[in-house]
């Protein structure tokens, strides 16, 4: 086991990361777990965070980067606005911009890209 102040200090130095104290008593999280559900969920919040790091994805601003993460997920622009408290035509203006940024053409090639690089992971599918 790691002491606490160990493991703020390197989640300190991880550009993006955060300490979060789960309870277990195992070394390994196990998935049966009640702490697996918040491991899960603190994981899936960080990857876009490590997968935006890429020279790719650095043109795109950080609500770019959240777009596209949601719309990795599946979500159509009316859920993407609702997501994130913004009207459906900023979300289309965003997601143009991050077409045009990426030098793509279309929502389905945006979502490969995405997925492939680690965009658009949910709750509901493992890390």
């Amino acid at each position: 086991m790691v002491p606490f102040d160990e493991g703020r200090l390197l989640a300190s130095l991880v550009p993006g990361a955060r300490f979060v104290s789960l309870d277990s008593k195992n070394h390994l999280l196990l998935a049966h777990e009640p702490a697996w559900r918040r491991w899960s969920d603190e994981v899936s919040a960080f990857v876009p965070i490590a997968a935006s790091a890429s020279p790719r994805f650095g043109v795109l601003t950080a609500r770019e980067r959240d777009v596209l993460d949601l719309l990795a997920q599946g979500r159509d622009n009316l859920q993407i606005a609702a997501h994130l408290g913004r009207s459906e035509k900023t979300i289309r203006n965003h997601i143009t911009s991050i077409f045009t940024k990426l030098k793509i053409e279309n929502r389905s090639q945006a979502i490969v890209l995405a997925r492939e690089s680690g965009f658009g992971r949910t709750n509901d599918r493992p890390p």
